[in-house]
């Protein structure tokens, strides 16, 4: 009786042993369980959320680069939170979902947001959240309890976070306890049943178990239990090993998960930091490039310039960003321009031109290579422009141009010249000829009073061959024989020219008038006398029979060009001969005296100090003026 007393007590503070034991050993286990859940639960989530930054900070760096991120914040925000829904909301799962709040207290996505503003769970739970920035919190919401984990984006001021249902998140844990409970409960039970026999062989697989337990609860999933009965007992270890294997599995799932998300998270990083690379080379690019890269849109407003493009136009960055670039380019080349850059919009989005621009070193010429952006649906609303700087080679154009053109006009000249020279030195030559073969003849016959008539004609023809050649010499020297260029008075020029004439103006009782206010002119001086004394003396020839010939020296302003000017009351001449009297040998008059050398001279002299020459009559006995440019002393760099 005795023995059945102590096996009773025995059995009894096993039984009760074993019953704190299990209930210790649920705590402990649902405790460390608990706590193991709390960190694997809240690594996952922390790495849900930081896929969700990675997104945002890919979404603000692209914001970044148009360099326009205030214009564009909303658009990329409304874009961000519409991928966002796509992924995370498509499914309505009420239990576990993501959020965006921000710090000032809006709701900015919600899987139940329909209208901008749902009511938060606790106005003081979110000041709270938005105080902490990061960290996770347990809260209440229509009597179920949840668990919220969050971080912060600071660029746009919002908080991204999870919030997870403790149904959710602790099923496992509330699996676990009911499997301790049960086994508790039967381990309660079985104590009770037991005899006293068998006390023994049940203390030894119990406290295996109790350490086994222990172990488990202190995170030691290795712990061997060895338990080979067939009784209850065994079937416990079964059940406590199966548990134990079916956690170990979970772990290592979650490990290899783990594992995954780590390599994702590393090949992330490798592809920001190739982009973030990328960015910087082409940033130093742009930025140290000398040819002007812009951007603008359909309306020729600039979204984007270059540093070099700034400086070109001497304008910042402010001053030209949201502005037409159309003001900038001269009106002689801008409606091309405008059709040109129209064909960007099309296929295939690319158009060149050549511009002429208003600087801030003057005009200079510009070539553009143009490339429209066209989205999905074919649309260009960006285009992407680079410039090349052409001034110098427009310039090295024009004068090939200009000396293609001179080359020409010298050919043109030179035939004439030599149809010229052979046609009028023919004349004299063919006199003198003639006139030695009549000699020849009347000597031969013994002749003799006609050949001093003879010899006087010849020697008239060989006089006028004489003038015809230093005439042409004269012309051949232009631009070779070259005086030092000076600055001098066009009166004393003037003045010289009457004084060389005075025989002539006497002779024909010319009224020559001198006007005041003669500017100072630059040039050869001697070549510029040539030329008044050519066109004073023309004036006089052809002024010879009036009553009162009146040859008046002046000048008048017209088009900003200081103009010189001749101007007599005779003969005059018709508007059809006002260019024929340059011409080298032509004489409108051929029983007039000269050699038709005068004004193609005059008209080389005043070609050879860069002015222009032309002359102006209403008529026969209407008078001529000849009007010069020379260029005035102020202006001219010779």
């Amino acid at each position: 009786m005795k023995q059945v007393l102590i096996n009773q007590k025995i059995l009894f503070v096993i039984t009760v042993t074993s019953i704190l034991t299990m209930i210790t050993v649920m705590l402990f286990s649902t405790t460390s369980l608990k706590r193991i859940i709390d960190r694997k639960q809240e690594r996952v989530y922390t790495e849900k959320i930081d896929t969700i930054l990675d997104m945002l900070r890919r979404k603000h760096a692209l914001l970044e680069k148009t360099f326009l991120a205030e214009a564009y914040e909303d658009g990329f925000k409304n874009s961000f939170l519409a991928d966002f829904k796509e992924m995370y909301y498509k499914d309505n799962d009420s239990e576990t979902y993501p959020y965006l709040y921000s710090c000032e207290g809006y709701v900015i996505a919600h899987p139940n947001f329909d209208h901008g503003y749902i009511p938060p769970p606790d106005d003081a739970f979110l000041r709270k959240m938005a105080d902490m920035k990061e960290g996770s919190l347990n809260y209440v919401y229509r009597g179920r309890r949840k668990w919220m984990i969050f971080r912060y984006f600071k660029d746009w001021d919002w908080i991204v976070g999870y919030v997870v249902s403790h149904d959710i998140k602790y099923a496992s844990y509330r699996h676990f306890r009911n499997i301790l409970f049960v086994i508790m409960i039967s381990a309660i039970f079985l104590s009770g049943l037991m005899l006293m026999v068998v006390i023994t062989r049940i203390t030894k697989p119990i406290s295996v178990l109790t350490k086994a337990s222990s172990a488990l609860a202190n995170g030691n999933i290795d712990y061997p239990v060895e338990i080979r009965t067939n009784d209850e007992l065994g079937d416990l270890s079964k059940t406590f090993i199966y548990m134990r294997k079916a956690i170990q599995e979970k772990m290592l799932a979650l490990q290899s998960q783990n594992k995954e998300l780590e390599h994702e998270i590393f090949e992330r990083k490798r592809i920001t930091e190739a982009l973030a690379e990328s960015e910087e080379r082409y940033r130093l690019l742009i930025n140290n490039t000398n040819d002007l890269i812009v951007k603008f849109d359909k309306e020729k407003r600039l979204l984007f310039v270059s540093p070099s493009y700034c400086k070109f136009f001497g304008k910042n960055e402010d001053e030209l960003i949201g502005k037409s670039f159309l003001p900038f380019i001269h009106d002689a080349t801008r409606e091309q321009v405008e059709q040109s850059i129209e064909k960007v919009f099309y296929p295939p989005y690319m158009c060149f031109h050549e511009e002429q621009a208003l600087t801030s070193d003057g005009l200079q010429w510009i070539a553009w290579s143009n490339k429209g952006i066209p989205d999905e649906s074919g649309n260009v609303k960006e285009v992407i422009g680079a410039g090349r700087i052409v001034t110098e080679r427009k310039k090295a154009e024009e004068e090939r141009e200009r000396l293609i053109s001179d080359l020409a006009k010298k050919n043109e000249e030179m035939e004439a010249f030599t149809y010229s020279v052979s046609h009028d030195l023919k004349s004299p030559l063919i006199t003198v000829m003639g006139f030695i073969n009549f000699i020849k003849e009347y000597i031969e016959k013994k002749k003799y009073d006609d050949i001093p008539a003879y010899v006087d004609r010849i020697h008239n023809a060989a006089k006028k061959m004489h003038q015809l050649l230093d005439g042409l010499l004269n012309l051949s020297r232009i631009g070779r024989v070259v005086n030092p260029p000076e600055t001098f008075s066009f009166k004393e020029i003037a003045y010289d020219a009457k004084e060389l004439l005075t025989a002539r103006i006497e002779e024909n009782k010319v009224q020559l008038i001198i006007e005041d206010g003669l500017p100072d002119v630059h040039g050869d001086k001697q070549r510029i006398l040539e030329v008044v004394v050519n066109l004073v003396e023309n004036a006089i020839k052809f002024s010879a029979g009036k009553d009162v010939p009146e040859i008046v020296i002046g000048h008048q302003s017209q088009d900003d060009v200081c103009v010189l000017y001749i101007k007599d009351n005779g003969i005059g001449l018709e508007t059809e001969y006002t260019q024929r009297v340059f011409e080298l040998f032509k004489k409108l008059d051929p029983h007039s005296t000269g050699t038709g050398v005068g004004l193609a001279l005059v008209k080389r002299i005043i070609e050879y100090h860069q002015g222009k020459i032309w002359v102006e009559s209403d008529g026969i006995d209407q008078g001529c003026t000849f009007y010069f440019t020379l260029p005035v002393a102020s202006s001219y760099v010779y």
